[in-house]
């Protein structure tokens, strides 16, 4: 039986900071940004910022991942790095209350913090897969922490989205100050529901030493890791791959409502429908979780990264609310099932005793590649003033992607 009290304390981690990643960075944050702190600005400029910080919050999460990973390694608990990540992200989250109309500078700050946490977070949990789950049972395992995601993710967002349409109900003066209560829901709920996974402890320690020591030899032991993965073919093309189609994945998250207000959709459409994207995301992650074991994940991966260029394209040609309702849906029945069973096939790939250490690299390719889809959107967006072409560009990296992702499966198999 996969389904045990451990692995449920694992994935309610993901139904705790699942809040930030769709009440904040792809609703509330992109619309408060736009309309309150930024409001000044021309949408090209503010998107152009917004894709600018982004890219340094990928560039800077790049450098720490695999230090972040090795530390974890060593250190007498993954949990512990899990619990202060969690807590600076919950707090520089909350605090966005604070900040007043027209202070975008400060408001891109706090959201580097809390995004840096979030991301920084999901390497120790990403981590502690393999020690809650055996490994016939990753891909159904991972698929369970991400649907548990959408449904604990997409209840918050329903409730603030509540809170921003009709905000006497709730005793609050105006949307406004609604959507500013949502940023202390979202830090929390993601606190309050991460502490089940503080008390995950892994089955052995490899390493004692102490931290002092551990800073000395984290690079020297990253390097060896780069190496192992250079002489494995097929792990080497699966994290070149990855690093690119999860780049274009994250990007639609990030940069969705941005791109519908910039065509000048109407915000509440946009709200609802990423809600549509939360309770479709639920159940469809699980399916990709049993496709993954029935086809393979590597194949279950290649159906999902072909829906994105379809979905990309359709993008180009959106008009009208219904047409980002459409899309919403779209993206909703994918986008769990292609983080989950990346996160799985790469654990086939890691050695238990390691798993920080090569979910450090993971992360780190994931996350360094998360400036080349904010850049390519800020460039474009710079250059040609249309933000139906910059959502184009994102089609090299699904492309790109694909191509390498194939050479993988092909090398697995001959391997």
């Amino acid at each position: 039986m996969y389904l045990n009290k451990k692995v449920l304390s694992w994935a309610l981690y993901d139904w705790g900071n699942s809040a930030f990643a769709t009440s904040i960075m792809a609703a509330f944050f992109p619309l408060f940004y736009k309309q309150y702190w930024a409001s000044d600005m021309p949408a090209a400029t503010s998107t152009f910022y917004l894709s600018l910080s982004l890219a340094v919050g990928g560039i800077a999460l790049a450098i720490l991942a695999p230090f972040l990973g090795t530390v974890a390694d060593a250190a007498k608990s993954k949990s512990r790095f899990l619990f202060g990540f969690t807590l600076i992200g919950a707090v520089a989250t909350a605090s966005m209350f604070f900040i007043a109309q027209g202070q975008w500078v400060y408001a891109l700050l706090l959201y580097l913090v809390s995004s840096l946490c979030f991301s920084g977070g999901n390497i120790f949990y990403d981590a502690l897969l393999v020690e809650v789950s055996e490994e016939k049972y990753y891909d159904r395992t991972s698929a369970f922490g991400f649907s548990l995601g959408y449904l604990g993710g997409g209840i918050l967002l329903v409730i603030n989205v509540l809170m921003f349409l009709k905000p006497e109900v709730f005793g609050i003066s105006s949307g406004t100050q609604a959507v500013k209560w949502s940023f202390v829901t979202v830090g929390a709920w993601w606190f309050f529901f991460a502490i089940p996974a503080f008390r995950i402890k892994p089955a052995q320690n490899m390493y004692h030493r102490d931290l002092k020591t551990l800073f000395l030899v984290a690079w020297k032991e990253i390097l060896q890791t780069i190496k192992k993965v250079i002489k494995h073919k097929a792990l080497l093309y699966f994290l070149l791959g990855y690093m690119l189609y999860i780049d274009g994945v994250h990007t639609v998250i990030k940069m969705a409502v941005d791109f519908g207000m910039s065509l000048g959709l109407d915000t509440n459409d946009m709200i609802k429908a990423l809600v549509i994207v939360q309770f479709v995301g639920f159940p469809a992650a699980l399916v990709f979780g049993f496709l993954g074991e029935k086809w393979s994940p590597f194949k279950a991966l290649l159906l999902g990264i072909s829906i994105y260029i379809a979905v990309i394209i359709y993008a180009y040609n959106i008009q009208t609310s219904t047409d980002f309702f459409i899309l919403a849906s779209i993206i909703g029945c994918i986008q769990g099932g292609v983080q989950a069973l990346s996160r799985s096939l790469f654990a086939r790939f890691v050695p238990r005793q390691n798993s920080g250490e090569f979910f450090g690299l993971y992360n780190m390719l994931g996350k360094f590649s998360s400036f080349l889809g904010p850049s390519l959107i800020a460039l474009t967006s710079f250059i040609f003033k249309d933000t139906r072409i910059s959502i184009l560009s994102l089609l090299i990296l699904f492309f790109a992607g694909m191509f390498l992702l194939l050479k993988s499966m092909n090398a697995f198999k001959n391997s």
